[in-house]
């Protein structure tokens, strides 16, 4: 098994994964949010304070440049 590692592009966290596709883009924190606002929806406050919980709070825009 080969490791690979990739910056997510949510949260900028560098990741480093022993499985899944060669060039993914988000860490599984991240794909997790994405699924569950694409399933049931969620405000911007709770995906804030769900990213707070999962660890993968997006950069502040004066942090992204």
């Amino acid at each position: 098994m080969e490791v690979h590692e990739f910056v997510c592009e949510d949260c900028k966290s560098d990741v480093f994964s022993w499985s899944g596709s060669i060039a993914p883009t988000r860490c599984a924190m991240c794909e997790t949010v994405r699924d569950i606002k694409a399933r049931d929806g969620m405000s911007l406050e709770a995906e804030t304070e769900l990213r707070k919980i999962l660890g993968c709070e997006l950069p502040r825009e004066d942090e992204a440049t």
